[in-house]
């Protein structure tokens, strides 16, 4: 799963996001008779808006991956008042956009998807 946070009030971060990725990895098992065979790893992190550089690398360790699950702290869709206002229809743009690219990045990339191995 991945998370992202547009939400950032400092100025120094207007061009990164702030990503939370939850993935479930294998364990190295204790004993023989260990029925826990998997764990959740997360980890928490900025990255460049236009490139997504970090979440790529981390992708590419984590693989192979079956499901990939993208959200938003910001709303993707617009309030259902009949007249939203500018600001709300632009942050909404701006938030589908950003999913839109992220769940290209995850699908351009061949060798992320489980049944390649």
């Amino acid at each position: 799963a991945i998370v992202v946070d547009t939400c950032t009030s400092s100025t120094q971060h207007q061009q990164q996001l702030r990503m939370a990725v939850v993935a479930l990895v294998p364990r190295k098992r204790t004993h023989a008779k260990d029925p826990i065979s998997m764990e959740l790893q997360h980890y928490l992190f900025w990255d460049d808006k236009r490139v997504c550089t970090h979440l790529d690398s981390l992708l590419t360790r984590l693989a192979p991956l079956s499901v990939v699950h993208l959200a938003s702290t910001e709303r993707a869709q617009l309030p259902s008042s009949k007249n939203p206002s500018a600001a709300a229809v632009h942050k909404a743009q701006q938030v589908a956009s950003l999913l839109e690219t992220l769940a290209h990045l995850v699908s351009s990339r061949p060798h992320l998807a489980a049944d390649n191995n």
